[in-house]
């Protein structure tokens, strides 16, 4: 799984470091990732266990041909 930085939010979603860091404060609160590297420089976060089960599962539904 790939580790997410603030740097990947604030390029991905066009935001200021200080607003990506409070939105990804409030996704680990809420369970969507967990910290993958604790340490202040290099800190990372990946997405939680059951999101990547609930993720897998999606990947795995058969195609409709919707």
């Amino acid at each position: 799984m790939r580790a997410i930085k603030t740097s990947d939010v604030t390029e991905a979603l066009g935001l200021s470091d200080r607003m990506a860091r409070v939105l990804i404060h409030g996704w680990v609160e809420d369970g969507w990732l967990v910290v993958a590297d604790p340490s202040k420089r290099g800190r990372s976060r990946e997405l939680s266990a059951i999101y990547r089960q609930y993720i897998g599962s999606l990947w795995a539904m058969p195609d409709n041909g919707d």
